[in-house]
């Protein structure tokens, strides 16, 4: 079940990262959409599960 839940965010992290992509896409005029649309899921796990990031902590020491 925890795998299941985990997939579910992961799944609404990518859908945002794409929103977030088109969004900047737009207000900066220029952009190649395509590319960085295919690249949502593989960002969504990186960030989401691999990658230590804190955003609160910018500056710890065993970020990634």
């Amino acid at each position: 079940m925890l795998i299941l839940e985990k997939e579910k965010e992961l799944k609404v992290l990518a859908e945002n990262i794409r929103i977030e992509t088109i969004r900047a896409i737009e207000s900066l005029g220029v952009g190649h959409i395509g590319g960085a649309l295919s690249l949502a899921e593989c960002l969504a796990v990186l960030y989401g599960e691999i990658m230590k990031i804190d955003p609160e902590n910018p500056q710890a020491e065993d970020r990634d």
